[in-house]
Parts: structure tokens; C-alpha cells; sequence
């Protein structure tokens, strides 16, 4: 079993050549990677009358209004898709092994995911359901390849991608330090079988030794209590490495233990917090 990018190492499993397998596999897939029939892509594309993520210009000339747009998506969706932001596109045309020293490893927060074409993508995925587990992550991905679904209201969302957006979505501690008001989603990718897709991920994360909790702007019980216990990045990711993908067990648990237990303190106030908080009510 072949590693991918990093050797494998760091990671608690193997890690495969995704590629190799698609190349190796002919008509079927192998038998690990054939989900649960409810696991499984839908063929629909969507659900509730609703076709996309929001989409918000980042070069509307009012700040406040753009301040507005993106607090709505994040409260809203967890996603949006940033467009006319000014950044470069050219890493895409850069030889394989540039972008391989990118590849993603428990060392680096940034990652080129490539999803060859898979001969039954009825029945796995490229991705399974998941939150991302730091605070926010930037996407850019192929065009004119659909792959990333958004779980929006019981309903698996088929992003179309805006030619030059960044799509960019809210991470579990973002949703812990604003006490929810602010919501990490489930996303998956779905595979093709006529075409492949390739996408560039950067992670923004907190520190990894710092206890998080909620901001205390954002915590008034009774009504509204601390709903997560503080706890730092890395006992987080050391929790979902432990458990892999599982939707959005972790801070679900997190939220349980905190309504049994009772309201944690919440997180040291700081000189820029004021300002956070009350952006988030946008």
C-alpha cells in the first residue's frame, strides 16, 4: 500500500495513492470504499428549492455592506463563495511536483486534493461528511468540475463554482468561539466518472495550545449559556484523528457534555473581542 505525498507518516493509517487505485480498479471499486447505501450521493442536486451557496463580490464598495454579506452566509449557510477578491490563480498551472509539495500532512494546513475519475460514483465518495475542524478554510477548486455538496436544512447542496471564487466555509472552533452564531456544516465531495478534479485548500487554525471556549460577549445565561467546554486545538484534532470523518459528532458531544455537566466558563475577553462580537450580530 503505497503513501501519498508525505509518506504516510504522521497520519494513525496508511495513506493511499488515490490515483493508483483509480488506475488499477477497471470497472468496480474496491470493496472498502463502497459506502452504506445511506451514505451514498444522491443524484439529486439539491433539495428545498435551493441551487447554490451564497456568493458574495468582494469588492462592493461599501465595507459595511460587504461585512453584512458574508456575517449572513456564515450565520445562514457556513459557506459562501468569495468572488472578485484580486488573488492569483496561477498555482494550477504550476508542474505536479510544485503542487505535490503541498500535498496535505498533519504538518501543514494547506492541500492539493486530486479526485480521479471513479468507474461507479453512485456508490462512494471522494470525501465523506464532515466539519472541518479549525476555523476557516478557503477553497479553490476546478470550475468547471462539481464535487463538493453542502448540507443546508436536511438537504445535500451541489455547489456550482464561480470561475475565480474562493469558496470559503467556517470551521469548528469558529463555531465554538461564537457560540454557535456563527455554524461549521457538513460538506462531502462526490467523485465523476467522466472527468477528474483537482482543488487547493488553505486552513486558517488557532494555536494550538490555546483553550478555546466561547467569547463571553456572546454568553448571557440563562438564556444563553456557554455551549462548549474550553479546549485546545490539539486535544480537538487528536479527538477526530481517534474517530475520523463523522459528521459533526464532535462538537455535538462537546454541546452535550456542556448541557449535562453545566455551562463552562467562557473565553478571556481580549481587546479585539468587542468588535468580533459584535460583528457577528450583522
Amino acid at each position: 500500500m503505497s503513501s501519498c505525498f508525505n509518506g504516510g507518516a504522521g497520519w494513525p493509517e496508511p495513506v493511499v495513492r488515490v490515483q493508483a487505485v483509480s488506475d488499477s480498479c477497471g470497472a468496480t471499486i474496491p470493496e472498502r470504499y463502497v459506502k452504506a447505501p445511506s451514505e451514498r450521493p444522491s443524484s439529486l442536486g439539491g433539495g428545498g428549492g435551493l441551487n447554490n451557496i451564497p456568493v458574495v463580490d468582494m469588492s462592493m464598495p461599501d465595507g459595511e455592506e460587504t461585512a453584512r454579506a458574508v456575517a449572513a452566509a456564515c450565520r445562514e449557510w457556513g459557506f459562501f463563495q468569495a468572488v472578485n477578491h484580486g488573488v492569483w490563480r496561477g498555482f494550477f498551472q504550476q508542474p505536479m511536483e510544485v503542487k505535490q509539495r503541498y500535498g496535505n500532512s498533519p504538518a501543514t494546513y494547506e492541500g492539493v486534493n486530486f479526485y480521479p475519475r471513479c468507474p461507479q460514483p453512485e456508490l462512494t465518495l471522494g470525501v465523506a461528511s464532515h466539519s472541518d475542524p479549525g476555523g476557516m478554510t478557503m477553497l479553490l477548486v476546478d470550475d468547471h468540475v462539481r464535487g463538493l455538496q453542502v448540507k443546508n436544512a436536511g438537504h445535500w447542496i451541489t455547489v456550482d463554482p464561480v470561475l475565480d471564487a474562493f469558496i470559503v466555509n467556517i470551521g469548528d472552533q469558529i463555531q465554538v468561539l461564537s457560540n454557535a452564531v456563527y455554524k461549521s456544516v457538513e460538506h462531502r465531495v462526490t467523485v465523476s466518472a467522466a472527468e477528474e478534479r483537482l482543488s487547493l485548500a488553505f486552513f486558517y487554525n488557532p494555536r494550538s495550545d490555546l483553550p478555546l471556549a466561547p467569547m463571553p460577549e456572546l454568553v448571557a445565561p440563562p438564556a444563553r449559556p456557554a455551549l462548549y467546554p474550553p479546549m485546545t486545538f490539539d486535544e480537538y484534532r487528536e479527538h477526530i484523528r481517534r474517530r475520523g470523518l463523522s459528521g459533526k459528532a464532535q462538537l455535538q458531544s462537546q454541546q452535550m457534555a456542556t448541557a449535562i455537566c453545566g455551562a463552562p466558563p467562557a473565553a478571556t475577553a481580549s481587546s479585539s473581542s468587542s468588535s468580533s462580537a459584535s460583528s457577528l450580530a450583522r
